[in-house]
């Protein structure tokens, strides 16, 4: 009996570690939806960067950040994770296809859209039409009137109380109705654009886009538990930027005040609601394979000469110049300095710049709204102060009389 005890006693330790073992193993899935936070824009295309911050405790977790839109690049997906004794072990995608939520949002689009047009849209013709009747009679009124004046002047018996009335009351009953057509005339404008953006977000809904959504996992161990920060990237096409300059002469004090904008339009699905912006002058290529190798033609090195020299040649000399001649010294270096030299004296800080060897990064410093649509919106990159140089051009124009 002894034996059978401690067999029992035994065995049920053995169970019991096994259980804890088990169950140390089994993952907590925690599904949630991370806020976008960064956006960097491209010339041709922006990487996406969400995060959030969890509380967990200790073991292994899969977070399932879900409604990531379906054109995301699926080879740029890139997780991380911060936090004290958390390493990250995996990444996996999968594409959800969805049902209820996506025609629940078109029906309401839809029932937008025909508020607007056959109602408030209508509503509004319809005023217009009314104000414009008035004003075709007030001005028949104001023609009679006329021809009425002119027969009492001819025959001497004018009444000028009359008349003055009669004139005060068309000329505030012809401002009136002129001002009724032009806010009716802004409020189809108005709707005009509330209609353009209902529809365009009904034509993105409309497609296989709108029906699928994509879902990132991230195979996540914590030694113990606490706080992590949780980071996602990704690649979206549709999105772009440009820069615009704006040059005006400050007579007062014989400046040039000199203004950058960057102008960034996105059609990805997604907006970007107080995110911090950054435009670079990179163009990531989306695949990470090693490329194509060149060959490599190694050649005698030219002689190398100086800017000045080089600007006093002639243009057959010149022309003679191989394509690989270095230029180097004098006052390219110069020009060069006095560019950065203007770059970094803003009068704000409206942007951080970050130079690389390929590309330059600019950091707008306040958070940027930029919704989903056809409006582009511009941010502002630098205020500048430049020193003006003003010359006076005379151009001959073929016309008949000439003045210099």
């Amino acid at each position: 009996m002894k034996s059978r005890s401690a067999n029992l006693q035994k065995f049920s330790i053995v169970f019991i570690l096994c259980l804890i073992s088990f169950s140390s193993v089994i993952k907590a899935s925690v599904k949630l939806e991370a806020p976008i936070k960064k956006v960097t824009v491209y010339t041709d295309r922006a990487m996406i960067t969400r995060s959030i911050q969890l509380d967990l405790p200790a073991g292994d977790h899969t977070i399932a950040i879900e409604n990531l839109p379906y054109g995301a690049n699926d080879a740029s997906f890139r997780g991380s994770i911060k936090g004290s004794g958390a390493i990250l072990l995996g990444l996996n995608r999968r594409v959800v296809n969805l049902f209820e939520i996506p025609q629940a949002d078109m029906a309401q689009l839809d029932r937008e859209i025909y508020q607007l047009e056959k109602y408030d849209k209508q509503r509004i013709m319809d005023r217009k039409e009314v104000f414009e009747r008035q004003k075709k009679l007030i001005i028949a009124i104001s023609v009679k009137a006329a021809g009425d004046m002119t027969r009492q002047v001819d025959q001497g018996g004018m009444d000028v109380a009359q008349w003055r009335d009669a004139f005060d009351f068309v000329g505030t009953a012809m401002m009136g109705v002129n001002d009724s057509i032009s806010a009716s005339e802004r409020g189809l404008i108005e709707i005009g654009r509330k209609l353009s953006k209902l529809k365009n977000d009904r034509r993105s809904m409309g497609g296989q886009m709108a029906l699928q959504n994509k879902v990132v996992e991230l195979d996540v161990r914590l030694f113990k538990a606490g706080r992590i920060s949780v980071e996602l990237n990704y690649i979206m096409t549709g999105a772009g930027w440009k820069p615009l300059y704006d040059a005006r002469l400050n007579e007062e004090s014989e400046k040039v005040d000199f203004t950058c904008y960057g102008e960034i339009t996105q059609q990805t699905g997604e907006n970007w609601d107080g995110v911090d912006l950054v435009l670079s002058t990179s163009q990531p290529a989306q695949g990470t394979g090693p490329g194509q190798l060149r060959n490599w033609v190694l050649s005698l090195l030219e002689p190398v000469i100086g800017v000045d020299q080089f600007l006093e040649m002639e243009g057959d000399a010149i022309s003679k110049l191989n394509d690989n001649l270095y230029v180097r010294g004098g006052r390219t270096g110069e020009a060069k300095y006095d560019v950065d030299g203007v770059l970094y004296s803003s009068k704000e800080e409206l942007i951080r710049m970050v130079n690389s060897a390929y590309s330059t990064s600019f950091a707008v410093t306040r958070k940027m709204t930029i919704p989903s649509g056809n409006e582009a919106v511009r941010a502002p990159l630098g205020n500048y102060e430049l020193d003006r140089q003003l010359d006076n051009i005379c151009r001959p124009q073929n016309r008949q009389s000439v003045y210099r």
